[in-house]
């Protein structure tokens, strides 16, 4: 039977078919940048102005404030792990106090604060080990793990108490956690007001803003047994890691796409049952091949009118504080960095894209002055 043309169905027919609204910036947004000590031996196409760097350097640190300032950044996020592993715990403290030293040269309308995208990963907490699996309320008695979780959030507690530097939203230190979907709990609100309890009596009452991360293109509640009554906002990873053999449609409508889901998002844990708020997070580019050949994730180039409809999206699905993250200011490792290139690529002919995308995150977050 031949087809009717007339009661064909196509993406024009349903929210993809009309343009995204314009949200104008009237107004300055928090954004934050994810801020990386990348792998220079991988293969990319470009380089940081501003030359390698590692963990152990700090001269980068000067230059990438300048860069944030350019961008409109108001922090940086700085991995965490747990003090169960204590090397790398005390090391990003470390990172962190030396990048501190350097915020010393900059006036007070230039510093980027900083704060902590926190890893549990060492405590090694999954569904059947628990976070509080022997923990026992009626006898005041913690499981080993939760008495190293509460811990881990006073050490960030007490570098905030201590630090002016470190951001703040409405006056409450801002937290990430990492995965925060896995953070297996067999009552994750009763595990995370212990804890913030435990802040609140060792710092003056210090309330902290806690932001759960979830993995991308999921439901925003698949998770609320995670996070309704333990944290007070929620993220995804990244929506630009899509499978390049299946996921055409998500892929060929990319901005109306997250625009949906984001607002959607919002939407649905801002309910007064919930009481959530979500921040997109946003990225100019990606390329997970870099790490891996193999990887089946669809490369997304940097594209100007892209990015700025995304960031465009985010606008109309922030929450009250008005944050947006961003992934990343310099993970070259996944090719997600606007951190300012040289002029040129590697090959030394093509031409790179410079500070470009710095000076559109600016544009597209902060009122023009």
């Amino acid at each position: 039977m031949a087809s009717n043309k007339e009661d064909e169905f196509g993406p024009e027919d349903t929210f993809l078919g009309s343009p995204i609204p314009i949200f104008e910036v009237n107004e300055d947004y928090n954004v934050g940048a994810f801020y990386k000590f990348p792998n220079w031996n991988l293969n990319y196409n470009e380089m940081p102005v501003s030359g390698t760097y590692t963990a152990a350097n700090t001269d980068q640190f000067p230059t990438h404030i300048r860069q944030a300032n350019k961008a409109g950044i108001n922090f940086f996020l700085f991995d965490l792990v747990s003090s169960q592993n204590a090397g790398g715990h005390s090391s990003s403290f470390d990172i962190v106090a030396r990048y501190n030293n350097e915020l010393a040269g900059f006036t007070p309308d230039s510093i980027v604060k900083y704060a902590f995208n926190y890893n549990y990963g060492p405590l090694g907490i999954n569904n059947n080990n628990p976070v509080d699996s022997t923990t026992d309320e009626t006898t005041n008695t913690l499981d080993p793990k939760e008495i190293v979780f509460q811990q881990d959030f006073l050490n960030i507690a007490d570098l905030a108490e201590n630090n002016t530097n470190y951001y703040r939203l409405d006056g409450k230190p801002v937290v990430y956690i990492l995965n925060a979907q896995n953070l297996a709990a067999n009552d994750s609100p009763a595990v995370f007001n212990r804890m913030r309890q435990a802040v609140r009596d060792a710092y003056n009452g210090m309330e902290l803003y806690i932001i759960g991360m979830q993995p991308q293109w999921q439901p925003p509640l698949r998770y609320d047994f995670r996070f309704v009554g333990a944290v007070d906002a929620v993220t995804h990873n990244t929506y630009m890691q899509l499978n390049e053999n299946n996921s055409y449609e998500r892929i060929l409508y990319f901005d109306k796409m997250v625009y949906g889901a984001w607002s959607y998002s919002q939407e649905a844990l801002g309910r007064s049952e919930f009481n959530l708020e979500y921040i997109p997070t946003i990225s100019p580019s990606s390329n997970y091949k870099l790490q891996n050949p193999n990887n089946q994730n669809y490369i997304f180039e940097k594209n100007e009118k892209l990015f700025r409809s995304v960031c465009n999206a985010a606008r109309g699905a922030v929450g009250e504080s008005k944050m947006v993250l961003l992934e990343s200011f310099n993970n070259w490792n996944i090719g997600t960095q606007i951190e300012e290139s040289n002029e040129l690529k590697v090959d030394g002919v093509t031409p790179a894209y410079g500070d470009q995308y710095l000076k559109i995150l600016k544009e597209e977050f902060k009122v023009a002055k």
